[in-house]
């Protein structure tokens, strides 16, 4: 059914998407009107239904500008290669869960891939992310299943994907490039980073309020975060791939979905166009911090919020396979990035997806510093709240 496309392509308006689909998806007719836009920062994103022999559907189609820039730093070029790592990294993210692919953990299918001209069609995995998700749980027991499910399957992909006989790109300059705007970029340009911030309104914590705890925190605990951050950063530079996964890259609560209905439903895992050979602490670290403040806001209770924050990393590591580190020293591991993910997302320019009050920010900026600092003292009690 799919056919390569053989002329240059550039997707900018609508038309160009229809034409794009038409030409490549045998027998397909894309049903006017039916386009809805999903871009992003960058990405330009359309899901489209459309009309085949075999009957009515919807398809993903994402296409990457030959020069992206990021919404927000007008000097910040992404390479317009990482659609490939987003290929490679869904493609043998399928490959290891094989035909368990759905069952626990879904991977979306990638119907067409286009690398010349940066366009990939992938299927429609719904319309509901996991921050979208949380705040419609009825049971908190249903949520830790699926997490501990998908912590157990995303294991399973790191353990299957370290070999390095895998075929992968070998360098994704966009992660690379991303590196400092994860690690060091709001603690060294914090004046640049508070610039673009937005300000929330009326619903949440003001820009003046926020820069005044920027400063306290930094005259406080910069001189001790700086090496903290550089050696958490070096770590996917250092040539020791047998202390490396696959990592997704950018795992938290947006690139997550809830996939399928009540009984039989699953988290599903998409843009990993940041992917890149880390440390195993890393992706399961971004998606704790996520949870922790979107739980933070919803008001759930200490309890509840323990048992579901220790679901998805606990499960995690305890099926990792092939490290000879503990699974105590990985912890400590996955402490250290849950908070430096907290706090990029605090005194970063990117946020939550959720609004934070004074309150909640303070409180999520001194677990940031608490996990960074003293991860040993939280790797048994740390998602307390």
């Amino acid at each position: 059914m799919i056919n390569a496309a053989d002329k240059k392509s550039e997707l900018i308006h609508d038309d160009d998407f229809i034409v794009y689909i038409e030409s490549v998806l045998s027998g397909s007719k894309v049903k006017r009107g039916s386009l809805e836009d999903l871009s992003g920062n960058i990405n330009r994103v359309k899901r489209l239904s459309i009309s085949l022999t075999t009957g009515d559907t919807s398809l993903i189609v994402k296409h990457v500008p030959e020069a992206g820039r990021l919404a927000g730093y007008p000097t910040l070029f992404f390479s317009s290669d990482r659609l490939d790592f987003d290929n490679s990294w869904l493609t043998a993210a399928a490959a290891a869960l094989k035909e368990e692919n759905g069952q626990d953990l879904k991977i979306p299918g990638i119907l067409h891939y286009d690398s010349p001209n940066r366009i990939m069609i992938l299927e429609d995995l719904g319309r509901v992310s996991l921050a979208e998700a949380l705040p419609k749980f009825d049971s908190s027991d249903a949520l830790v299943e699926l997490l501990e499910k998908a912590g157990r399957k995303l294991a399973r992909i790191h353990t299957e994907t370290r070999d390095a006989q895998v075929n992968r790109p070998v360098f994704n300059k966009a992660a690379a490039d991303n590196r400092p705007y994860l690690f060091s970029y709001h603690i060294n340009e914090p004046d640049m980073v508070s610039s673009i911030w937005q300000d929330n309104g009326d619903s949440g914590i003001s820009i003046e309020e926020k820069k005044q705890l920027q400063a306290a925190f930094l005259e406080a605990h910069r001189s001790i975060l700086e090496p903290i951050l550089e050696r958490l950063s070096s770590r996917f530079s250092l040539a020791e791939p047998d202390t490396k996964v696959y990592c997704h890259g950018d795992l938290h609560t947006g690139s997550i979905m809830l996939f399928g209905q009540a009984q039989k439903s699953c988290l599903a895992i998409i843009d990993a166009e940041f992917c890149d050979l880390g440390p195993p602490g890393f992706d399961p670290g971004v998606l704790t911090a996520h949870i922790m403040a979107e739980l933070l806001v919803l008001g759930y209770s200490q309890a509840k919020t323990r048992k579901i924050l220790a679901a998805f990393p606990t499960v995690y590591l305890n099926n990792l396979e092939g490290f000879t580190a503990s699974k105590e020293i990985l912890m400590l591991d996955l402490i250290s990035h849950t908070g430096a993910e907290l706090l990029r997302r605090l005194l970063g320019p990117a946020g939550f997806n959720v609004t934070l009050s004074k309150q909640q920010f303070e409180e999520l900026l001194e677990r940031s510093i608490q996990f960074l600092t003293r991860p040993e003292a939280h790797a048994g009690e740390y998602l307390n709240g």
